[in-house]
């Protein structure tokens, strides 16, 4: 009887010699036995089959036979080992296939590379991405610009870094105009932190100052306000988390809608802690955390905030703020909870409690076995070791240690400390 592991493996053909949608089934190479990744693979391949059907024929497709194609991958959802959160969105995208309208498909199509990308799954989230740039080419600039930035990351995620590049050029061009200028903001924010992945610091610098220049140019107080949230990002992703600091507080009090608010505080807040600035970030957190609602949003600024502590070298703050968080995150959905508790798990190992950083890992890793989410399973596991390994204290050691922020930079943490409340709770008359 032949032996399966003693076969030579096939190289896996280009994306240009297969049939629409196969490359999803990349994913499996090297862990052809693993039946329930099988399975996650096979449905996605399924789920794309309704987009390029659409795709190759120009949207123009009977009603019942792309009715039937849908309800026929609705019935294999309903047989697969998918995880609850994974249903929902499935689901949600199904719904949108089902309308025919290019920027609903492109856009829902997109959001399946999204999380098929946060499960690690690389070659599923590009063919995805792929497919939802080809439905934008039937809708609008802007949504090829979004699939092409999310093109270049994943490829500079799996080490391609020159295909990375020019697929950041793309997605620049296609957004440059001011009508797509936030599909620009994460174009050059993806570019910056191209960058400054591949130790390429002075094209990451030369890269802020051309987008600060053309922020100048920019008189209308709306896009001056986008152009300095993109700034904010462009910087923080580049490594220059004072002019991200800066900008980012400029840009909140220019902006009205309180979701962009509470994510970009959230960003602000994260680059004072980068900074050591640990007042003003964790005033900008308990802003966050006070105005939330439901435990999900919650969980986020209070997370940040024990890690804070732990950065700090407050243990006992931590202990209070790590208990609090964790009761939000034991009210969220399991599916969830992964990230949270990795992030909690490595602050426990920084103030010292290394057993319980070992018991969050645990339970991180198998929150990620359970969600077929592999990159999290790989993260935990890092953690696993380095807090089986640190029981009797603190790895301080291994953080950044910044240059001490300029003077201006502390006149304005203070200022973030004494105004976070009131930035996030109301919007701009």
């Amino acid at each position: 009887m032949a032996r399966y592991d003693r076969i030579a493996a096939l190289p896996l053909p280009p994306r240009s010699q297969t049939i629409p949608g196969w490359c999803v089934m990349r994913e499996l190479s090297g862990r052809e036995r693993d039946t329930e990744l099988a399975n996650r693979m096979r449905l996605f391949f399924l789920a794309l089959r309704p987009v390029r059907r659409l795709v190759d024929r120009g949207f123009e497709v009977s009603f019942d036979s792309h009715d039937r194609q849908i309800a026929a991958v609705r019935a294999v959802l309903d047989t697969m080992p998918a995880s609850a959160l994974e249903q929902v969105r499935l689901r949600a995208f199904l719904n949108a296939v089902s309308t025919r309208l290019p920027e609903r498909v492109a856009l829902a199509t997109l959001d399946v590379a999204t999380m098929a990308e946060s499960r690690s799954y690389y070659e599923a989230a590009t063919e995805f991405a792929h497919t939802a740039l080809a439905a934008a080419a039937h809708a609008n600039p802007g949504g090829e610009a979004r699939a092409c930035t999310s093109l270049a990351r994943l490829a500079r995620k799996s080490g391609r870094w020159s295909e990375a590049e020019a697929w950041c050029g793309r997605a620049t061009e296609l957004s440059a105009p001011p009508s797509f200028r936030a599909a620009w903001a994460n174009a050059v924010t993806e570019l910056a932190t191209l960058y400054h992945v591949r130790g390429d610091q002075k094209d990451a610098a030369q890269l802020l100052t051309s987008v600060r220049k053309k922020v100048a140019e920019w008189k209308d107080e709306l896009l001056l306000a986008d152009g300095a949230e993109a700034l904010a990002a462009t910087a923080l992703a580049a490594g220059h988390t004072e002019i991200a600091v800066h900008e980012g507080w400029f840009a909140l009090h220019r902006i009205n809608d309180i979701e962009r608010r509470r994510r970009l505080l959230l960003s602000v807040a994260d680059g004072l802690r980068m900074l050591r600035l640990f007042d003003g970030a964790d005033a900008c957190y308990a802003a966050l955390a006070q105005s939330a609602i439901g435990p999900a949003e919650r969980a986020t600024p209070l997370t940040r905030a024990a890690v804070s502590a732990a950065e700090s070298g407050d243990v006992a703050t931590f202990r209070e703020r790590h208990d609090r968080a964790m009761r939000e995150v034991l009210e969220m959905h399991d599916g969830q909870r992964g990230a949270f508790l990795l992030e909690l798990g490595r602050a426990c190992v920084l103030a010292g409690d290394g057993e319980r950083g070992l018991a969050h890992a645990a339970a991180a890793r198998n929150v990620a076995e359970a969600n077929g989410d592999a990159g999290l399973k790989s993260r935990a596991h890092e953690l696993c070791t380095v807090a089986g390994a640190h029981h009797d204290g603190a790895i301080l050691a291994g953080l950044h240690q910044p240059p001490a922020p300029a003077d201006d930079t502390r006149e304005l943490a203070a200022e973030i400390a004494a105004g976070a409340q009131r930035v996030v709770t109301q919007a701009r008359r």
